[in-house]
């Protein structure tokens, strides 16, 4: 596929068990719809499948695989790219799709405000829908609040960029 001219390819050589092979497909189209990009999403599902199965990769092949003589060692799928287009790897739904919200919950349907202007005022959760513009500011929030690594996020002091810790 990747002679074919595919920037990127998620493919195993081995016999995999339908369920199994089910399961990984799910993992990954999920973390993809959820906003990650191709080799995160890949690496996700890879995480799915080894949570639930175990270390026995033998649990992931088919019947038929698993009556030939000698097994990999190794994980089945492999994640290929072509060389020159190693940005496949970044590739995401929310960018392709050029709404930086895309795969976050969406707003809660409240009455609008009287006015949109809050002037110095605050903006609070009941003005949620006219408070627009900030796309890249919420996703950047929301991706490092669901970091596995990032325990807290706040703004600096001044406002322009968010911290993590």
């Amino acid at each position: 596929m990747i002679d074919a001219n595919c920037a990127a390819v998620i493919a195993t050589a081995q016999s995999i068990g339908d369920t199994v092979a089910m399961e990984l497909a799910v993992a990954f189209y999920e973390s993809l719809a959820g906003g990650a990009g191709v080799e995160s999403a890949c690496n996700a599902a890879a995480g799915r499948c080894r949570a639930k199965h175990g270390d026995d990769l033998r649990a992931l092949f088919s019947v038929v695989s698993q009556q030939r003589a000698s097994q990999p060692d190794r994980w089945p799928w492999e994640m290929s790219i072509k060389p020159g287009a190693e940005s496949a790897r970044h590739w995401n739904l929310l960018e392709a799709a050029g709404d930086r919200l895309f795969g976050l919950p969406p707003l809660p349907r409240l009455d609008l405000p009287d006015s949109p202007f809050r002037n110095l005022s605050w903006l609070e959760r009941e003005h949620a829908e006219v408070f627009f513009g900030r796309a890249s500011d919420i996703r950047q929030i929301h991706d490092r609040r669901h970091s596995e690594s990032v325990t807290s996020v706040a703004l600096s002091p001044d406002g322009t960029r968010v911290v993590s810790g």
